[in-house]
């Protein structure tokens, strides 16, 4: 039931966001495929040219490392395979973050295309190269990174150093070239640069009287429809002079360029295209208004569409230390129509064709020549795509795709040179690639403003004080809830089921945020938050109550996951932790209140009530958050920051478009991964009690299946091309480390706490709202301890040591709770209510941490689905723990009860005990044999929970000693984003 349960609930999650993400009423705005290459936050504090510092080796050292590719094979490279083209043409700056590794990227076409730049050398050198003497600085300074720190750094296989550092040897070419920019005149220093690289250079300075970037060098072999030589001496606003609406640009280009950093290199991809393959193109490939009239049939019809090629420029913008010049490079890669046709993209390129005639540069069709070959372009590349079901199938919006070596001069691509041959995916779906709810994200916090800030965090505390209220109640209801159904024994299997949901939830809704949205997700939880309470509020069974309890967690489970990366999308590194404690700030008050609460509402009307009125509160409270999230994203779409952030996967066929949701959501290795879990877990929580055994068929008959489904889990996740769980991502120990802390936190939680509550009551004899407030001061104390230690980290900017000593002081109370775990005298209170404050100041000193130094250690891309998986495996310890607690108690207290309640000659004591212990209570108070054998029935069984939950602190601990402890800076992330390459 429970798998059948799980399966329903991950196809209607999918159903919902799809059904209000593509059927919302209103025209999706404009948009493009998926890039590479990310749009970076604009807030960042950048230091001006102007203002400089000065600079020495060493400084330049540290902050411009360069990753070497030690067993880089430049023949087995292809090279990169890049369509940004979107079906409507907005001039954006659309720049996006880089590293300074990628500087220069080599591929297979390396040798074909510097020998060919060689011949254009020495037939054209006025047009592709030139400077004035205020380059000359600049070019030297270029010339000697390239050729004496970078090539032989970044390609050993393909470039090294002489013995004395003072030539480098081109192992391709053979070539032997001074590294020293003195050996040779910067003319000659050009030239070397321009047949050793494949990319082409301008070198642009600020004009001292103006403050305008103005270009002072150039070599480029690559010119597309314009003279280079024209180019020299002119500022931004001249060498782009002809570029329709440029003006609307141009301000933001300067301000951008003055406040590049050193060692942050940030690129952007242009395209267009000719109807030659040539590379060399002077002119020609522009159209400009006055030659619209002149254009003939022939011109327009006369085209030869298998030479015609879409041409992307891969362009970089790098700081250099010294002169603190710019250098504006360029790659240009060549591709045939018939390879969009054959990756299914044919319409999608026929669709941005006609879109250069709408957008905001109203004159790019023109200028792009779509005037000349434009019908005759749609009319080829319109044609049946290629597609299948299967991870094998070429998706339409493929990044990656492998082609012919045959014409040298069209560039084609896998994925990534260092990966083996996989199925071509979408942009989107690649790890190392920026997914649309990301860079929509990315661009939303590019127009924050502080008051914007301000909303934001007020809705997610206003919602996290409502889903945090409801869940402290929800939590004390329950039990009385299991127990009018006269299943109290099965508190623990609701929870197990509940905890195996949530764990395939989170990854999952991290993928639904990563392709549609954060606001979309937020909606949807409400939908799913609202649909299990009402459920819940309405089951005249058990079945019905856990069935409500699932959908109910879903939506409970998704909107943690969204708080927690909303607050990563906008917040650093060094103030992740403070911020992450918002969604928790209202524990702070909760704990004292939800005590009266729970007990004031039990008083006047019954638990459905009391948990039904949530399906009124939440979506109410829900609103701030999801207004706040509206209205700047209408900013920013308005402000045109969102045109290039959202997937074209909108205009898909329905059909086409879920057999891409089906392999990007990995919905296979969901539903394997509920049923492994479901089927270990919640027949240990029913193979005790008092008819029920570990030979039964209800119980061993999942045990067997669970097994066998483990390998099949495993191999899908090693054969599937988008796994649920990112094994690669897994091997640096400040991921798995992190994930072993979730794991092993709330296993050895829940042995604790999974009958907290019917321990306090039953065993301590706590009236309802003291029992309430004490199960919940780990809560408060966590947060405050957290809240707290948030502001120490925001000024030490370490995490590893709270956590450690964290980890330490969770063994510390499991040694208290082993000693105080019955009895109603008021030692045995105090002692409970003290070990439930050291645990509650532990869990303060590390979860969150632990989080927050998962999160640092991660791409922007991957922050949304590995903080989903770390909240999974969160969810997993409580499984694990819910499975193993409800075992225990399963296990072991029915026959407790049977052996100390005989001697009172009624063969329904103990059986009455086990399946209501709240009435039992009621009717057998504290100094009663019966309520005595029970109280002593309930130490028993919590002496067993809380050994058990302190042999697990101690790979606790040492999973929180592994930990990587890397000082937290100013940055959204302390991994530099990289393009797939």
């Amino acid at each position: 039931m429970s798998l059948t349960i799980g399966v329903l609930l991950v196809l209607l999650l999918v159903a919902a966001t799809v059904a209000g993400w593509r059927l919302s009423g209103r025209s999706p705005p404009p948009h493009r495929p998926a890039s590479p290459y990310p749009h970076p936050s604009f807030n960042d504090k950048r230091e001006k040219p102007g203002n400089a510092k000065q600079t020495t080796d060493e400084d330049i050292h540290n902050e411009v490392k360069i990753e070497p590719l030690h067993d880089f094979s430049w023949q087995d490279t292809p090279p990169l395979q890049l369509r940004p083209f979107k079906p409507k043409y907005h001039i954006t700056m659309a720049i996006q973050t880089s590293s300074p590794s990628e500087l220069i990227i080599m591929d297979k076409n390396y040798l074909d295309r510097v020998t060919a730049r060689k011949a254009i050398l020495a037939s054209h050198p006025k047009v592709v190269k030139g400077y004035i003497p205020s380059g000359i600085a600049p070019i030297r300074e270029l010339y000697a990174y390239i050729m004496a720190t970078y090539l032989p750094t970044r390609y050993p296989t393909m470039f090294s150093l002489s013995p004395n550092r003072t030539t480098l040897h081109n192992k391709i070419t053979s070539c032997l070239s001074p590294v020293s920019p003195l050996a040779l005149p910067p003319d000659e220093l050009l030239s070397t640069l321009a047949i050793t690289i494949e990319d082409d250079i301008f070198l642009l300075l600020p004009d001292p009287a103006t403050g305008l970037h103005r270009c002072v060098a150039f070599l480029c072999c690559h010119p597309s429809g314009f003279d280079p030589s024209t180019k020299l001496d002119q500022t931004l606003a001249g060498i782009h002079g002809p570029v329709p609406s440029y003006g609307k640009i141009g301000a933001s280009m300067e301000k951008f360029f003055s406040k590049l950093e050193v060692g942050k290199p940030v690129k952007r991809v242009n395209w267009g295209l000719q109807t030659h393959k040539e590379l060399y193109t002077p002119s020609g490939n522009h159209i400009h208004e006055h030659e619209v009239g002149s254009l003939t049939e022939e011109d327009r019809e006369g085209i030869d569409i298998s030479q015609t090629r879409l041409r992307v420029e891969l362009q970089t913008l790098t700081r250099l230390p010294g002169t603190r010049g710019i250098v504006f490079s360029f790659k240009t890669f060549l591709y045939g129509l018939d390879e969009i046709r054959g990756e299914g993209r044919g319409e999608e390129l026929a669709v941005a064709v006609e879109g250069l005639r709408g957008g905001n540069a109203k004159g790019m069709w023109v200028y792009k020549g779509g005037v000349r070959w434009g019908e005759r372009v749609c009319g080829a590349t319109r044609c049946p795509v290629i597609f299948s079901l299967g991870p094998r199938a070429r998706l339409p919006f493929a990044m990656a795709t492998k082609g012919s070596d045959d014409d040298p001069t069209t560039d084609r691509a896998e994925s990534s040179p260092t990966t083996k041959e996989a199925p071509p995916l979408p942009a989107a779906a690649l790890s190392d690639e920026k997914s649309p709810g990301v860079r929509r994200a990315e661009a939303l916090a590019s127009v924050l403003t502080k008051a914007d800030y301000v909303f934001i965090f007020f809705g997610v505390f206003i919602i996290a004080f409502a889903y945090g209220l409801d869940g402290m109640l929800r939590y004390a209801y329950q039990p009385n809830a299991t127990a009018s159904f006269s299943k109290h024994s099965l508190l623990a299997t609701v929870n197990v089921l509940r905890s195996v949901i949530a764990a395939a939830a989170q990854p999952t809704s991290a993928r639904i945020a990563d392709i549609f949205g954060r606001v979309e997700l937020v909606c949807l939880s409400v939908f799913f938050y609202t649909l299990g309470t009402v459920l819940e509020a309405t089951s005249q069974n058990v079945e019905t109550f856990a069935t409500g309890a699932l959908i109910y967690q879903i939506g409970y489970t998704m909107i943690i996951l969204l708080l927690e990366v909303i607050i990563a999308d906008i917040t650093t590194t060094r103030a992740r932790l403070l911020f992450s404690y918002i969604p928790n700030a209202s524990f702070l008050v909760l704990t004292w209140v939800s005590g009266n609460i729970s007990s004031a509402v039990l008083a006047v009307t019954t638990w459905r009530w009391a948990i039904g009125m949530w399906c009124i509160i939440y979506p109410v409270c829900a609103m701030p958050l999801i207004i706040s999230l509206l209205v700047t994203g209408r900013r920013a779409r308005r402000s045109h920051v969102m045109d290039g952030y959202v997937d074209p996967i909108r205009a898909l066929p329905w059909g086409k478009f879920f057999a891409y949701l089906f392999w990007r959501l990995d919905v296979i290795g969901i539903i394997l991964m509920i049923a492994v879990f479901a089927l270990l877990l919640v027949p240990v929580t029913l193979a005790g009690g008092f008819k029920t055994s570990w030979t039964s068929a209800h119980v061993l008959g999942p045990l067997i299946a669970g097994f066998t489904a483990i390998p099949l889990f495993i191999g899908w996740q090693i054969y599937t091309p988008q796994p649920l769980v990112p094994f690669r991502l897994m091997k640096d120990r400040a991921v798995w480390a992190a994930l072993g802390i979730a794991l092993m936190l709330n296993w050895a939680w829940y042995m604790q706490g999974d009958y907290l509550y019917s321990v306090l009551v039953v065993a301590f004899d706590f009236d309802v709202m003291t029992a309430t407030r004490v199960s919940s001061f780990y809560t408060f104390f966590s947060v405050l301890t957290g809240t707290v230690l948030g502001f120490v980290v925001y000024k030490v900017r370490r995490l590893k040591f709270f956590i450690v000593v964290g980890t330490c002081l969770f063994m510390v109370a499991f040694g208290l709770l082993i000693k105080y775990r019955g009895d109603t005298d008021m030692s045995s209170r105090a002692g409970v209510v003290g070990a439930q404050v050291v645990l509650g100041i532990a869990g303060g000193m590390f979860p969150y941490p632990a989080q927050a130094s998962l999160q640092v250690a991660l791409k922007h891309e991957n922050l949304a689905v590995m903080t989903g998986l770390y909240l999974a495996t969160y969810n997993l310890g409580s499984a694990f723990g819910g499975a193993v607690s409800g075992g225990i108690w399963t296990q072991v207290l029915p026959n407790q009860l049977a052996w100390r309640m005989e001697g009172f000659n009624n063969e329904t004591l103990a059986t009455s005990a086990y399946g209501n212990p709240f009435a039992f209570a009621k009717q057998y108070p504290v100094g009663t044999p019966e309520r005595q054998a029970l109280i002593d029935s309930y130490k028993y069984a919590q002496r067993l929970l809380t050994i058990t939950g302190i042999c697990l602190c101690v790979p606790l601990i040492a999973f929180a000693s592994t930990l990587r402890n890397p000082k937290l800076n100013d940055e959204q992330t302390l991994k530099e984003d990289e393009p797939a390459a």
